[in-house]
């Protein structure tokens, strides 16, 4: 059952849309193969395409509704693709334009017992999604995943959290993103639970759906779970329109039996005052888009903060060194991951897909270690978490978990910059409280004088306490935001390009 803006569709309903689209799509030109671009926002019609592309075996390709011309035109040219499904006028392909009053359907029986999976035509190593990762320092690669990869995926995931037809999930993430469109939104039909989709993520919205529908679970990024953090502690969760001591668990949230985190780090700070306040440990997993998911704290059992848990059924995982040897407990080793989720090739581009894969295993580019009881804590990326100082390879994230035990610190983004002498400098991006950042100036570098005088601690003695004098950060920022992609991950890429950090 699907429920979105005060409409609920049927499961026997929302596979009659299916129906009716796929019925559309093939008279417009879609066969098995062809790509079908999927420029929606959060809405019923983006499913009801995505699962009709799925009957007639083409590949379903979706873009981000808000990427610039350029993006889209990069995406359009590269996947030729035969249709364009729109909310809006475009310029470019044959296309859908999908509105709300052309996709009313009729209240349905529920389907037969055979009938409440979903299936469709092709057979399983057939393309199911072309996704575009973001590109940094060139263009988006197209990641192709197969059926396959998907229902290894989701099956993985059923086992690992419990997840049940009675299950009812609040959607809030993007659905152009395999975190939602995959992860939440297709694990809800594979498992035949209930879905409430939301356009998009707003804090007092969530809070009033999580308990009106008496939702079960919720997926969310680490800055969805910050904002819901602020307004628990100033509204009392936005639900009760009063302050609670954030001692007590919240006990309007007691519907919910899993909360998961994923696609950037979680903060262990994040994961602590969660608890506290609302009485739930955050489930923190692992995973991107060319191998969807890959580890996870366990559903039963100790949830560990700051880390992403163990490898999930039928995954492999291993830590590797620039010498290609597996690293010891303790060491730091690129992920490298195995099994039948895993992508096999980027759309049109052998020499990456070459370039990603050793001997079957596919070299994740991001690097963490494990602990003796072998969780695995990621450090960050290979390219930009790893900073090398003086000789030194240095954790960002280590850097970053330690700021941000600061009272009077938000958010904090720790890079390394060209440096003659040391290598790389450490520079750190501080975003305050806002009972400090009213009385910053954005993007203001300081020393640490200065900046113990606004954030009123005494960072530089806190450090000392906690990290080697080589892990100290020698430039800080004060800013007032910090740049995100689409899913809340901090683009370090873009940092390090700022006009006041390039010397």
């Amino acid at each position: 059952m699907l429920h979105f803006e005060g409409e609920t569709w049927t499961q026997g309903a929302f596979l009659r849309e299916v129906q009716r689209l796929s019925g559309c799509f093939s008279r417009l030109g879609v066969t098995a193969g062809s790509r079908v671009v999927l420029m929606l926002e959060n809405s019923p019609e983006l499913l009801f395409s995505a699962f009709a592309s799925h009957q007639l075996g083409s590949i379903a390709v979706p873009i981000n509704p808000r990427c610039s011309v350029a993006e889209m035109d990069y995406v359009i040219n590269d996947v030729e693709p035969s249709l364009i499904v729109s909310e809006g006028p475009m310029a470019l392909g044959r296309i859908a334009n999908l509105t709300r009053d052309g996709f009313r359907s009729d209240r349905g029986d529920l389907p037969s017992e055979q009938d409440r999976r979903f299936t469709g035509g092709p057979a399983a190593g057939d393309a199911a999604f072309l996704f575009y990762t973001s590109g940094t320092t060139s263009h988006p690669k197209g990641v192709l995943l197969s059926h396959r990869n998907i229902l290894a995926c989701l099956e993985s995931l059923r086992q690992a959290w419990h997840w049940q037809e009675n299950d009812r999930l609040l959607l809030v993430l993007p659905l152009f993103h395999v975190h939602g469109l995959i992860v939440a939104a297709h694990g809800s039909v594979w498992n035949g639970s209930e879905i409430v989709l939301h356009r998009k993520f707003d804090v007092e919205e969530t809070l009033r759906d999580l308990q009106q529908y008496g939702c079960t679970l919720f997926m969310g990024v680490p800055t969805m779970y910050q904002r819901l953090l602020e307004a628990g502690a100033t509204a009392g969760s936005g639900l009760r329109h009063q302050p609670f001591a954030a001692e007590q668990p919240h006990a309007s949230l007691d519907s919910i039996r899993l909360f998961v985190s994923g696609s950037a780090p979680l903060p262990a700070s994040t994961h602590g005052t969660f608890k506290r306040m609302f009485g739930h440990a955050i489930l923190e997993r692992y995973g991107m888009t060319e191998t969807l998911m890959v580890l996870s704290n366990p559903y039963d059992g100790p949830r560990k903060a700051g880390s992403v848990g163990v490898p999930l059924p039928g995954v492999e995982v291993c830590l590797v060194d620039d010498s290609r040897q597996q690293v010891e407990k303790g060491d730091i080793g690129e992920i490298w991951v195995r099994g039948k989720a895993v992508f096999h090739q980027y759309w049109k581009n052998p020499n990456a897909t070459r370039a990603s894969f050793d001997q079957g295993w596919f070299k994740t580019g991001d690097v963490a270690y494990q602990d003796e009881e072998g969780h695995f804590f990621i450090v960050g990326r290979k390219s930009v978490d790893i900073i090398k100082c003086y000789g030194f390879k240095i954790s960002a994230r280590e850097i970053e978990d330690v700021l941000l035990e600061l009272p009077s610190v938000a958010e904090v983004a720790v890079v390394g910059v060209p440096h003659t002498d040391k290598g790389e400098e450490i520079v750190a991006f501080v975003m305050p409280q806002q009972r400090v950042r009213d009385r910053t100036e954005t993007c203001v570098e300081m020393g640490a004088a200065q900046l113990e005088s606004v954030l009123r601690e005494d960072v530089i003695g806190f450090l000392h306490t906690r990290l080697a004098h080589y892990k100290h950060p020698s430039r800080y920022f004060l800013v007032d935001a910090l740049p995100r992609n689409t899913m809340g991950k901090v683009s370090k890429i873009d940092l390090k390009k700022r006009k006041e950090v390039v010397r």
